[in-house]
């Protein structure tokens, strides 16, 4: 028996397609699988599981900084000042 849950929702409550996402390239080297391992899915595990078969991908996301002002500005250094403000 397992615990997972069969449908494949994002976060909006939209149904998920890989087509459209920004990882689909990750799909033929099976660093993702629908309703498995996916970044935009609202199963936590699921995101979970994406960023253990993808670590590189998870330091990556996490150098995205909000500034000040809330504009998302990747590999801005935490106390640093947003160059648009």
């Amino acid at each position: 028996m397992t615990d997972e849950i069969a449908e494949t929702i994002d976060w909006r409550g939209e149904q998920i397609d890989c087509n459209s996402c920004q990882h689909r390239a990750l799909l033929k080297s099976g660093k993702c699988e629908l309703g498995r391992a996916c970044v935009v899915d609202r199963y936590a595990r699921r995101i979970d599981r994406f960023f253990d078969w993808n670590p590189n991908l998870a330091i990556a996301m996490l150098a995205i900084r909000i500034s000040r002002c809330g504009r998302l500005r990747p590999n801005m250094p935490i106390f640093s000042a947003c160059p648009a403000c």
